[in-house]
């Protein structure tokens, strides 16, 4: 593991602290981690999701951008009301060798 030194405002440190109690956790690195994990996820969602939603990428590039399988992410996107663009091109992309 590595260092890494973060401030954080006192708002932050008392819902660390109310986390750290729900989580039943033994420290707030085990919290922090725990929270920058579920944050990375979803960022790296979101920003999957938009990037197919604005015809930057494919279906399967953007699934794998976001660390998630294929049918994951069209589970996620359906959880998020996102429809499916998938185009003649996209089909043939996704099924190219």
């Amino acid at each position: 593991m590595e260092n890494v030194s973060v401030r954080l405002d006192g708002k932050q440190v008392k819902e660390l602290a109310r986390l750290q109690k729900l989580l039943n956790a033994s420290d707030n690195s085990t919290v922090f981690r725990y929270v920058l994990d579920k944050g990375i996820h979803e960022t790296k969602v979101q920003k999957a999701i938009e990037v197919y939603k604005n015809g930057e990428a494919s279906l399967e590039k953007a699934a794998a951008q976001s660390g998630l399988s294929y049918w994951e992410f069209l589970d996620e996107m359906a959880k998020r009301g996102v429809y499916l663009n998938y185009s003649k091109e996209d089909f043939e992309e996704d099924t190219a060798g």
